[in-house]
């Protein structure tokens, strides 16, 4: 639909619904039209355009377009015929503050035939013809011709009086003396001889009515007499010089000149003597000398007060440009700064807010600007039926206005829906302050008249906004309530009360007629009395006391806790400060109005209060019971006694313990990985079903098993025949069926207890690119309308998996309040809107067409019939089709150099094991795989001369092995001893100990050859989760902290001697890190550094400069690098993915060589 089509149909909406009326829209577009007329007023004046293939000078009305006058230049010499056209590269025009000289950005000129100046009252602007287009105009009063020595050149200069204007033909060597006033040409003077390329420089000297011009040839000053039209060479001493770009001082006195030869230099002259007052200093190179370009730009700002010179140095990159910022009255150089981010500015402008722009705004913008309407409102109107015939893969959802809307009358009984609305109230006051309101009279009656405040107001709108300031001291109620909260709390109470075995008329979501407990409009799933059975029989999920449609979620990165409500918005958090030194990584609501968190650093599980009060730790006194980096803690309940079911990841089990700390259940071996029935390995995640079984998922072994809880029978099993790999979440639903969220695939399965397919959705698309691509969840909910939240550190998104639709996403850092996105910030509204854009996600057939048109058939060809049916190998190449690891290793040589020849070392953490392979990817090399010395999810490998340190992190300790014998040597720690939690990385110091990143006891900590600890850095503000650390030649430690996102070298006392990246702050701008895990400090001084969750490598100089970057290509994406080394040929070699890809790169960023491990072990045991 055109544009204008669209707004016309929006705005009928807008009307239809009462939102808008046409006089506010007639009132806004008179008031527009007036300022338009005022902003005309401002730019009333003149265009002085060039016609450069007419060779013309075009004398134009600004407003009306009316040419005033026609005015012929010379030829130069050179015919009018053959002239190249136009480049179709921008040019860059650097810009800067009028009053301080400070650089102010880049525009980008769209090069075209005309080019010029705009001549108003109050000033003058380059003309490019997009002039009234651009939200800025570029204040200047000359333009040099902006294309190459190829073209024409004609140079414009405009008096500050604006009385005459000089047009300079560089090839002709002349100067057309133009009276602005009548438009008449009052002389045309030879300066030069003609067929020279370069331009002429000119200034004047209103109060004297003359102009100087210098032409960056010759070493002579010439004087234009505007009175006499006569032209005069002056002499100022300085034979054999060419004189460049000048300038005039405010006082009129002195002269700013540049030469060119035989130095380089800018001279500041008394004007009337011509005596040498000072030789100010350049800094780089002219571009009209190491360049040859046709001039130098140097002009004043307009008030006169600061000179600005454009000079270039090859430093940090070739061609670099460099301001150099001068005092204009006392000619002295006050500063120099680089020009970020451009490269060969052809102009300096002073730009100014363009005055028409701001008033040529569509009926909807301006109904935006005044805040008649919002953003979400407008959203929603322009929702997009992805359900409709012929309906694009992707469209705008509709996106909640957050403000009430008028809507149908009703009735609310005040019997059944004041108690109900009261109780959600007082529920919605304890969770955001922990105070139970029963015990407060006085408050509780100020509740109860807004309650019914509310009641009354929701019979006629389709929410309420309830804001009570001070209910209980300072403590203040803000609840955003919908009718159909309401109206599902009545549904609700109406059905336990009945014990009605039939299911209502009508969903009070929608009101959409019901066939079933299942809404097929809106997909509500209504609590029968048999589902309410089996909900009591099963362990809780994130939904079962949640609000309905709201979403409990932990926010690892950020350390805090949050419940969207059912318009995405925070509808509650607990931020860092509240949650001291926990790091959160699941929570859960629990029947008492607490909450269960997973604090998975700390191995730890808690009971708070909604204010962020420990109410109850898990006791964990004894060995059997000590967890190691638990994920998932949930809870159950048969009336007698409370269970806490967890996911004990790094232990490879997962168990149910009471309050007491003591086991009453269990299922793999504390410590021991395997595939053998009774074993777990990577267990991800845990329910207790209705059906007296648990479901657990097995990531590691890339299975979901159906355990009896009474005699521990595995009963089913899902995994290898379905295509499993990595799964992270399976839920029984109520209709038996079973739900798994297969991450390796980027998909959902739903499955009957047959393990037949019931429905599949993937949940990325290869269209989607990064910011949408969830690889390894860490938190999946499905909420009481059959949909599915994923969420991993950075971001979350929400699905149908039903009718196969991404509904919903949002980076973690963008959830704002309703109150931010309503009114107080336009950003946040904008993410808000965003955030409902919907995609339609492919089922296997539709992906596999998809990507035969994208030209990836040729991948495909191998899939049998029964791969593709059985969904056992997805996808073949994971970073063209972003779905599933290759099967087997694949290597590519880029043919870009000399690859040295030695040994790398990848870790398979699937398989738990560390090979070291050649440039073909061949296995020279491994250690792991033998029952006598079996890995647990091995870190960074360090080589001595003769041997490895490994640090085996998943068995708590670190291991010597000698190459050639695999004999181990040396070890420190285990499961047993518990000496280490967790190592990442190991470093052999240069007095022989070993020093060690110990990053589940947030430490540093060195030992000798017998095992005893010589030294330990422990720092509760200083060190929370070290990943790298090594030795540097001067004695200092260098590492890499997780979770403070920063590289910090220390001495031994623990005295800070540098640092790149801010504590605790995530981000990639200037000295900002998202969560890395090595660094290495290289012969020059400067640092290598793995910004992991950053996706790239940096090298950063002492001065936490960025010296190089690389975030990997279009060929190879870089995902999650680990380790990062700067070769002897030059080159950087980088691991990522957890050891599981290799890539070198040259200096350029050029991909050199590659490697990626498979699915399948590289070696066999």
């Amino acid at each position: 639909m055109p544009e204008l089509e669209q707004e016309t149909v929006l705005i009928e909406k807008l009307k239809q619904r009462s939102l808008v009326s046409q006089e506010t829209i007639d009132t806004l577009v008179a008031r527009q039209s007036s300022r338009y007329e005022q902003a005309q007023a401002q730019l009333k004046g003149t265009i002085y355009a060039i016609q450069r293939a007419e060779r013309k000078l075009v004398v134009r009305d600004a407003l009306s377009g009316e040419c005033l006058k026609e005015i012929e230049l010379g030829s130069g010499g050179s015919s009018t015929s053959g002239v190249p056209s136009v480049p179709s590269e921008s040019l860059e025009v650097s810009l800067f503050q009028s009053e301080t000289g400070a650089a102010s950005g880049l525009y980008l000129w769209e090069p075209a035939d005309a080019y010029g100046l705009l001549v108003t009252e109050a000033s003058a602007y380059l003309y490019p013809p997009s002039i009234f287009d651009a939200e800025t105009l570029l204040r200047s009063s000359h333009c040099y011709s902006p294309l190459g020595s190829e073209f024409p050149a004609f140079d414009l200069f405009l008096d500050e009086n604006g009385d005459y204007l000089l047009v300079c033909e560089r090839e002709a060597g002349t100067v057309t003396v133009i009276s602005t006033q009548n438009h008449q040409v009052l002389a045309c003077l030879g300066v030069r001889p003609q067929g020279l390329k370069k331009a002429m420089n000119v200034i004047f000297d209103s109060p004297n009515l003359c102009a100087y011009l210098t032409d960056n040839q010759s070493s002579m000053l010439y004087l234009l007499d505007l009175e006499s039209l006569q032209i005069e060479k002056i002499d100022i001493g300085l034979s054999g010089y060419a004189l460049g770009n000048l300038a005039l001082s405010p006082d009129g006195r002195h002269l700013f000149l540049l030469t060119l030869k035989p130095n380089e230099s800018l001279l500041y002259l008394d004007l009337e003597t011509h005596e040498l007052i000072r030789d100010l200093p350049l800094k780089g190179h002219l571009f009209s000398t190491g360049q040859s370009k046709p001039y130098d730009l140097m002009t004043l700002t307009p008030d006169l007060r600061h000179l600005l010179l454009l000079t270039y140095q090859d430093e940090p990159d070739p061609v670099s440009p460099l301001i150099t910022l001068i005092d204009a009255d006392r000619g002295r150089v006050t500063q120099r700064y680089a020009l970020q981010d451009q490269t060969l500015p052809v102009l300096l402008a002073f730009p100014q807010t363009n005055p028409l722009k701001d008033c040529q705004k569509s009926v909807l913008e301006l109904l935006l600007e005044e805040k008649i309407i919002s953003a979400q409102t407008l959203a929603s109107l322009q929702v997009v039926d992805l359900d409709a015939p012929d309906a694009p893969d992707e469209g705008q959802g509709a996106v909640p206005t957050l403000v009430p809307l008028a809507a149908e009358p009703i009735a609310l009984s005040p019997e059944i829906s004041l108690p109900l609305i009261v109780k959600v109230l007082c529920d919605k006051f304890y969770a955001q302050t922990e105070i139970e309101l029963s015990a407060q009279a006085e408050a509780l009656v100020r509740l109860e008249a807004a309650a019914e405040e509310a009641r009354q107001f929701l019979e006629g709108h389709d929410a309420v906004d309830i804001q009570l300031s001070e209910l209980v001291e300072q403590h203040a109620l803000v609840v955003y309530l919908t009718r159909k909260e309401v109206l599902a709390l009545i549904e609700q109470y109406l059905l336990e009360r009945s014990l009605s075995e039939a299911h209502p008329k009508q969903c009070p979501q929608c009101a959409a007629l019901l066939q079933s407990w299942d809404c097929e409009s809106c997909g509500l799933e209504l609590e029968s009395p048999e589902r309410k059975q089996k909900k009591a029989k099963s362990s809780l999920t994130p939904a079962s006391h949640a609000y309905s449609q709201h979403i409990p979620l932990a926010d690892p990165l950020r350390k805090r806790l949050l419940v969207l409500d059912q318009n995405r918005t925070l509808d509650w958090v607990l931020d860092a400060d509240r949650l001291a030194e926990m790091s959160p990584w699941q929570m859960l609501w629990l029947p008492n109005k607490n909450l269960l968190l997973v604090d998975r650093d700390n191995s730890q599980i808690h009971e708070l209060g909604p204010s962020g009060q420990v109410k109850w730790t898990l006791a964990q006194e004894q060995p059997e019971t000590q967890l190691s980096f638990p994920v998932k803690a949930t809870y159950f309940s048969d009336g007698n006694q409370e269970l806490f079911l967890i996911v004990d990841q790094g232990n490879h089990r997962v168990l149910a313990l009471d309050r007491q700390g003591q086991i009453h259940w269990q299922y793999g071996v504390q410590g021991e990985p395997g595939s053998d029935l009774g074993f777990l390995d990577m267990p991800f995640d845990l329910q207790w079903t209705a059906n007296q079984t648990a479901l657990i998922v097995d990531a590691g072994n890339n299975r979901v098993l159906e355990v009896n809880l009474n005699d521990g029978q595995v009963v089913r099993v899902f995994g290898e025949e379905l295509g499993l790999a990595g799964p992270v979440f399976a839920q029984r639903l109520y209709n038996d069926t079973t739900l798994i969220v297969d991450a390796g695939n980027y998909r959902v399965l739903e499955l009957d207890l047959e393990g037949d397919l019931v429905n599949e959705c993937f949940y990325f698309r290869e269209d989607l690119g990064d910011a949408m691509r969830i690889d390894m969840p860490t938190f999946v909910m499905r909420g009481d309308r059959q949909n599915l939240i994923l969420m991993d550190e950075e971001k979350v998104i929400e699905l149908l998996p039903g009718k196969r639709r991404l509904i919903w996403s949002s980076l973690l850092e963008h959830l704002a309040r309703r109150i931010e996105i309503a009114s107080e910030s336009q950003e946040a509204a904008e993410h808000y809107s965003q955030s409902f854009f919907q995609y339609k996600m492919p089922n296997m057939d539709e992906l596999v067409e998809r990507l035969r048109k994208k030209g990836q058939g040729h991948e495909l060809a191998g899939l049998n019939a029964r791969l593709m049916e059985k969904f056992q190998e997805l996808l073949e190449v994971r970073r063209e089709i972003d779905s599933q690891r290759a099967e087997r290793v694949r290597v590519k040589d880029f043919k870009r150099t000399q690859l040295m020849n030695l040994p790398i070392y990848c870790i398979d953490r699937t398989h738990h094991y560390i090979a070291a392979v050649n440039r073909k990817g061949q296995p020279l090399w491994h250690f792991g795989t033998d029952p006598s010395h079996r890995l647990q999810r091995p870190g960074l490998v360090t080589e001595t001369e003769n041997s490895l340190l490994i640090p085996d992190t998943g068995n708590h300790r670190v291991l010597e092995v000698e190459k050639e014998s695999q004999k181990i040597l040396w070890q420190v720690g285990g499961k047993l001893e518990r000496v280490l939690n967790q190592p990442r990385s190991a470093y052999r110091t240069l007095s022989g100990n070993t020093l060690i990143a110990d990053q589940g006891n947030r430490r540093l900590v060195e030992f000798n050859a017998h095992g005893q600890q010589v030294w330990e850095f422990k720092n509760l503000v200083h060190i929370a989760s070290p990943y790298f650390a090594a030795e540097q030649g001067t004695g200092t430690i260098l590492f890499a902290d997780w979770a403070l996102q920063m590289i910090k070298e220390i001495r031994r006392d623990g005295t800070l001697i540098w640092s790149y990246g801010q504590s605790r702050r995530v981000g990639r701008g200037p000295n900002q890190l998202s969560s890395p895990e090595y660094a290495v400090r290289l012969p020059a001084g400067s640092t290598l550094i793995a910004d992991t969750h950053n996706d790239r490598v940096i090298e950063v100089s002492p001065h936490q400069q960025i010296l190089w970057e690389y975030a990997g290509s279009e060929e190879q994406p870089l995902s999650k690098p680990c380790f990062c080394k700067r070769l002897a040929n030059g080159n950087t070699l980088i691991a990522a993915d957890n050891f599981r890809q290799m890539q070198e790169v040259d200096e350029s960023g050029h991909l050199c060589w590659s490697f990626e491990l498979g699915n399948q072990p590289l070696v066999k045991d």
